[in-house]
């Protein structure tokens, strides 16, 4: 058990002494970081569950699920997905093509094209959180590299936001007051232009959601 500590103790310990290592350690080993924390959040969330105990929550908040399915299906239909800040946006794409490809948490900034191929010939490193392109690099494995998965991301993130602004408040003032805050959430523009845009704003967001969920939950 003190292996873990000693060890991050030991990183930071090498990195106050020698800052200059700060960006290719974190290059090199967001992607694996981020695999080893998400599966660690996945397996505690999911090693409580059983057949009962599911289908128990499921009746239980059945009509928040239904809302956020609905409101997350609408936004999917009438909205246009697209780039709303080109830079920041495609930059994360670029992040997440990088993650999916090379294992670095970088993005291209020049690059070539020949023998149908295109060969990086300088990248950088982006100032934005890493776990929204890592997600997008976790859909590129299933579906392949495509620009789009960012946009799938995000519609996925807003039905866990609805969902999780629904438990919050049905958690604080009842089934009304927790529907009409999911619906509420759903209501506002800006929450449903980031839902089919590439930003990290959305996730940010969904996480601080449902972090106080679960510390009220608690």
């Amino acid at each position: 058990l003190a292996l873990g500590p000693l060890a991050a103790a030991g990183l930071a310990g090498v990195t106050l002494v020698r800052p200059a290592y700060n960006e290719p350690f974190f290059v090199h080993t967001a992607y694996y970081a981020l695999l080893v924390l998400v599966g660690l959040y996945a397996g505690v969330r999911l090693s409580a569950v059983d057949a009962a105990s599911l289908r128990a929550w499921g009746r239980e908040h059945a009509a928040g699920l239904a809302v956020a399915v609905v409101v997350t299906v609408i936004t999917v239909l009438t909205v246009e997905p697209g780039f709303r800040v080109l830079a920041d946006e495609a930059n994360l794409v670029g992040v997440s093509k990088h993650l999916y490809f090379h294992r670095v948490a970088n993005f291209p900034i020049t690059g070539k094209w020949y023998f149908e191929n295109y060969w990086t010939l300088s990248s950088t490193t982006d100032r934005r959180p890493a776990l929204y392109p890592f997600l997008v690099s976790l859909l590129h494995l299933l579906r392949g590299y495509r620009v789009e998965n960012a946009f799938h991301v995000n519609a996925g993130t807003l039905l866990v936001l609805v969902f999780a602004a629904y438990r919050l408040a049905k958690g604080l003032g009842g089934e009304l007051f927790g529907l009409a805050s999911a619906l509420l959430v759903g209501a506002h523009a800006n929450v449903l232009v980031a839902a089919r845009s590439a930003g990290f704003d959305l996730l940010a967001t969904c996480m601080l959601v449902v972090t106080l969920q679960s510390y009220c939950a608690a």
